[in-house]
């Protein structure tokens, strides 16, 4: 080594003798130790080498004895000394590894070769853009999953409204039964020229619901009138029936809008005196106890509940059956016979076995505010079956 540097210091040293000392200079301390130490004693030998061959102290026996020798300033000119090789995190990784698993001999091998799994160069050459054609096969997939979805949700929000409306339909009929069974059997009574939403306004009356209950439960969460209500918001309510007898037609009318009740109500039937009376409930009969309301027109009756085609119709027994309209033909007549009398007229009928369950706007003696209802010819209007 001090043979080698002297020659250096001489410039005595073949090209690739001299570049291997200046690789040795880079990254051995003890090198550039003995190499300072013969430029100073050179110098102050005016240039004489013989003097400084054989007086060369011992060199450190480890890195660490000759740092500890030198000054801080040639710590501080020697970044490759005091900085960690570049591997050094990945060979402490593999140490501890080694170790955990009871391998105290180091895998040199394994761990010196090892890659990384994610290097600047691994991920450059990961990196891929997607195509149109990934693209496209991407969206056709998506169109096809929400084609077979988007339906199942639909009808499975439309099963979940129908059983909120048989739900609501069973808590009134409870309600009424409570009622009759304080009347001597008798259900709510609506006076001529009232409008059968009076029928919900005598169950609060009595006590059998609060105010906000026969709000709630006197419209089907799949109505039109439920969409009323929620576009309305604050503004609907359901009247009291003081209110409902103290007006009669255009405020009444409004009255009537403002609560946006969607189920008929049974109205009673007229005596022999053309006096009306009230049903008696008979819970061990199917008599019909309410149902949606239709809307009753010059030709047609027509559901505006369930998509238009469809009715249910809760009976005495407490049972909530629907009707498929525009599908069965015979509960058509079953229409009919709910929502219009004996005499083909939507308005109370003559005995108590003839049963007229009202629509909101109708009364004992038909559509409240115009005058009595006259015979009219009427037919089922049919539409294709809707999902909701």
């Amino acid at each position: 080594m001090t043979e080698d540097l002297i020659a250096y210091l001489m410039d005595d040293l073949s090209p690739e003798r001299r570049a291997e000392v200046e690789a040795k200079l880079e990254t051995d301390v003890v090198w550039r130790w003995e190499l300072q130490r013969l430029r100073e004693c050179m110098t102050a030998a005016d240039g004489d080498a013989s003097s400084c061959d054989d007086a060369a102290p011992a060199p450190a026996a480890s890195a660490a004895t000759a740092l500890a020798t030198i000054d801080d300033s040639s710590i501080h000119d020697s970044k490759v000394d005091v900085e960690p090789p570049l591997d050094l995190v990945k060979k402490t990784c593999c140490f501890v590894e080694d170790s955990a698993s009871g391998k105290f001999k180091v895998e040199k091998k394994r761990c010196s070769k090892k890659q990384a799994a994610f290097t600047a160069e691994t991920v450059g050459a990961c990196k891929r853009s997607w195509s149109l054609a990934d693209v496209t096969v991407a969206s056709g997939v998506g169109l096809i999953l929400a084609a077979l979805i988007l339906p199942a949700v639909q009808n499975g929000r439309a099963a979940a409204r129908n059983d909120q409306c048989a739900n609501n339909m069973g808590s009134l009929g409870m309600a009424i039964e409570n009622y009759a069974g304080r009347h001597a059997g008798l259900m709510p009574a609506v006076n001529r020229n009232e409008p059968s939403i009076a029928f919900f306004t005598r169950l609060v009356d009595d006590g059998d619901l609060t105010p906000q209950q026969a709000f709630q439960l006197s419209a089907c969460p799949d109505s039109v009138q439920a969409q009323e209500r929620f576009a309305d918001g604050a503004l609907s309510r359901l009247p009291s029936t003081m209110e409902l007898s103290s007006v009669t037609g255009l405020q009444l009318l409004k009255l009537i809008a403002l609560a946006n009740v969607s189920y008929a109500a049974p109205v009673g039937y007229f005596n022999a005196e053309g006096e009306i009376q009230p049903l008696k409930f008979n819970p061990g009969a199917e008599a019909p106890l309410m149902t949606d309301a239709p809307t009753i027109g010059p030709t047609a009756l027509r559901s505006n509940s369930h998509g238009g085609c469809r009715q249910n119709v809760l009976s005495s027994a407490g049972c909530v059956r629907p009707y498929t309209l525009c599908v069965l033909s015979q509960e058509d007549e079953r229409m009919r016979d709910i929502h219009l009398n004996d005499a083909g007229l939507p308005a109370a009928g003559n005995s108590p076995d003839d049963i007229f369950l009202a629509p909101p706007n109708f009364g004992p003696d038909g559509p409240v505010g115009v005058g009595n209802a006259t015979k009219i010819q009427f037919e089922i209007i049919f539409c294709p079956v809707m999902s909701r």
